[in-house]
């Protein structure tokens, strides 16, 4: 029995080990640009051993993909975005079939293609506040909260408390609103090989997350600030960077709608808790 275990184990290791070296330098790449007939038969006939190497890797508890069909998801496309596999099988999570991204992962890549981005609000409160006028009843630099033609205040918009200056009054000391804002910057090469900054602005706030139905989820209760961070990022990420992510949704967005729970941290640190649901 001994014996048996042992040559099963060898053959294991054989398994993977071969399947590890389709995966290498010498698999095609599904690139929407160089793909032909051939060379998705290429890719098919290593499907087997691809589906071996998911075999031994969901079996074995060593990656948190929990169905060889999401791991081959997972790799394939971890392959086609020129990733190592071992970044793939932990940052890439199949939802209903479709891959989701880590946000790290995300940043990662539009760094590496030499997009920029700081962050300029980080959960930032905001204020409404009413238009004022110098008040002349009593000179100086009195002023008086504006008026429109019914006699009501006249509402400006929302700003951070440090922003607000002296021609502005606070409608209420109590925040309205909390928001997290993201500018991008990306060099892009124009036809006669000049190039030119794109810029992106981007944000997100606590009501967009109530208007979009988000606010009542686990993860938005316990950190809304890291979930306003991701949103706001991806919005910006995917104006800017749409040809470097393909269109590609972060966890939570795609976790989010499709209800699929997932885990979050303060960190960002996102991972799918079960991405065996109902296909």
């Amino acid at each position: 029995m001994d014996n048996e275990n042992e040559n099963q184990k060898v053959d294991n290791e054989r398994v993977t080990s071969n399947a590890i070296a389709t995966l290498g330098d010498n698999t095609p790449a599904l690139s929407p640009s160089t793909d032909d007939f051939s060379t998705i038969q290429g890719s098919v006939a290593q499907l087997d051993n691809m589906l071996r190497l998911a075999d031994h890797y969901v079996k074995g508890g060593l990656s948190p993909i929990k169905s060889k069909e999401d791991f081959v998801i997972c790799v394939i496309t971890g392959n086609q975005l020129g990733l190592p596999f071992t970044v793939s099988i932990n940052n890439i999570f199949p939802i209903n079939g479709k891959p989701a991204m880590s946000v790290h992962l995300i940043r990662a890549l539009l760094l590496k293609s030499g997009v920029t981005f700081q962050k300029v609000k980080d959960y930032s409160a905001v204020h409404q506040y009413f238009l004022t006028e110098p008040d002349t009843t009593k000179g100086g630099t009195a002023r008086k909260t504006k008026l429109n033609t019914a006699g009501q205040p006249i509402l400006g918009g929302i700003l951070p408390f440090n922003e607000i200056d002296q021609t502005m009054f606070i409608v209420n000391p109590k925040p309205s609103d909390y928001i997290t804002e993201y500018e991008f910057t990306r060099l892009v090469k124009r036809i006669d090989g000049k190039y030119v900054e794109q810029k992106a602005k981007s944000s997100f706030s606590i009501k967009d997350s109530v208007a979009a139905g988000l606010d009542d989820k686990d993860n938005w209760k316990k950190y809304p600030s890291a979930m306003l961070d991701a949103r706001a990022f991806m919005k910006g990420a995917r104006e800017v960077a749409s040809v470097i992510i393909f269109g590609l949704y972060s966890v939570d967005e795609l976790a989010d709608a499709n209800d699929v729970s997932y885990t979050m941290d303060d960190s960002m640190n996102q991972q799918v808790v079960d991405a065996t649901f109902v296909r």
